[in-house]
């Protein structure tokens, strides 16, 4: 299983000639799942055919809410309001992902060309713990992925056998299909025709295809910002180490500096040795930075979906739970439900607020050198700099209604609560 699974996800040589990364980068980052969760935009058909997919199905959940709107069958009339959201939300991230391709890809080849080379001004010392630090995040990637990709795969089941397992306990109801509406689906359709078989059964078929985009471009757009975000986290976390271990880095150039080709190398003192091993740092810095910016760029209005629209679907949910006149199999499954969305938002949240400590950690890294005290004077007025620098809040945005960060996080839940102890009063 493990070699069928890995013989579908190889890329092909043109693959990896157009996004001009390694085969390592492609798999360990879940290349083949962004291909179909509409984050990579490897074919124009399949993307056509994506927002096709999903935008038929905003249209025929709509549809489906002002058919259903004037009867009394609230249950279906709430679960298509919530699904609603949820294809937006999904269809977000896919046209935010092909809007800002560029950057996206841009993000992933400096990733795979590892940011920054440092030309062997690194210790045997340092080099190291940057080796484990890089290890480490391989090892989370591979289990993270394989996790959460089973947890998904258990989702789509339980998903797609949840309306003839309800059909099978409580009885059929109505004849599907009736009046252009269509309910064995995941989620309510409006299908025009859809009362004669044909239309039935195309709009029955991508009703299915949208719900499993949904589950896909949810898994697809989790993994491939967790693996940026993390990519980056990474890059600050070694500017700073190298940055710390500067005055070790110029000991080992100033005594190798004999064996340089160049000839104003092996005339260098400690000084210099210094202020070059600064300036390689700063330079990793700030290509780090760039890329910070780019993935702020990428992200900007996809976190406002993820943000609002999980708001909107904890407070849908809230209100689903405690209402009365929502049957109990529509409300059961409504606090894992809450509890998914939750966790979903906290993810981004979470790591919007890991990136600007990391950014913002990184200006420690000069103080925190064993030997400060004796270069000071070298070191000082870098430091002032690089601290000043990161000091300066470097942080994602929710097209600027909002920072991503676990505070953001706590006023989703506040609000769903407030939410809650609203209805219970009225």
């Amino acid at each position: 299983m493990g070699s069928f699974y890995q013989g579908i996800t190889s890329p092909s040589e043109n693959a990896l000639k157009k996004l001009q990364i390694s085969a390592d980068t492609y798999v360990e980052n879940g290349f083949f799942i962004a291909r179909f969760s509409g984050m990579y935009r490897w074919s124009l058909l399949y993307s056509i055919s994506y927002f096709s997919c999903m935008t038929f199905g905003i249209v025929a959940a709509v549809g489906y809410i002002l058919n259903v709107s004037t009867t009394d069958e609230w249950d279906k009339f709430l679960e298509n309001i919530h699904i609603t959201l949820l294809i937006v939300n999904m269809e977000a991230q896919g046209v935010a992902y092909h809007y800002d391709q560029n950057g996206y890809i841009e993000i992933w080849r400096a990733i795979d060309k590892g940011f920054f080379d440092y030309e062997g001004t690194l210790d045997e010392e340092t080099d190291e713990e940057i080796a484990i630090m890089k290890s480490e995040l391989r090892n989370f990637k591979k289990v993270f992925q394989h996790n959460y990709t089973m947890l998904m795969c258990i989702t789509t089941v339980l998903q797609f056998s949840k309306k003839p397992i309800t059909r099978y306990l409580i009885g059929g109801g109505t004849v599907d299909g009736k009046n252009n509406l269509i309910w064995e689906a995941p989620f309510g359709l409006y299908f025009p025709f859809a009362d004669y078989w044909i239309p039935y059964l195309l709009g029955l078929f991508l009703g299915n295809a949208c719900g499993l985009l949904i589950l896909i471009t949810a898994l697809g757009s989790v993994l491939q910002y967790i693996y940026m975000s993390e990519a980056l986290i990474q890059e600050f976390a070694v500017v700073k180490k190298t940055m710390s271990k500067c005055i070790e880095r110029a000991e080992q150039i100033y005594r190798n500096r004999s064996n340089s080709n160049q000839v104003e190398h092996q005339q260098w003192t400690m000084d210099d040795c210094i202020i070059h091993c600064i300036n390689q740092s700063v330079k990793h810095h700030q290509i780090t930075l760039r890329m910070m910016n780019v993935f702020k760029k990428l992200m900007y209005f996809s976190l406002f979906a993820i943000i609002f629209d999980g708001g909107l679907i904890l407070c849908i949910s809230s209100y689903i739970l405690i209402n009365d006149e929502v049957g109990i199999t529509f409300r059961l499954p409504m606090p894992c439900v809450i509890a998914v969305e939750a966790s979903l938002a906290l993810v981004f949240c979470y790591y919007g607020g890991k990136l600007t400590d990391a950014n913002t950690d990184v200006g420690n890294g000069i103080y925190e050198c064993k030997r400060w005290m004796d270069h000071s004077k070298i070191l000082c007025p870098y430091a002032l700099i690089v601290k000043s620098y990161c000091n300066v809040p470097n942080e994602l945005s929710a097209a600027g209604f909002t920072n991503v960060d676990v505070r953001t996080w706590g006023n989703l839940l506040s609000t769903a609560y407030s939410y809650i102890g609203f209805l219970l009063s009225t």
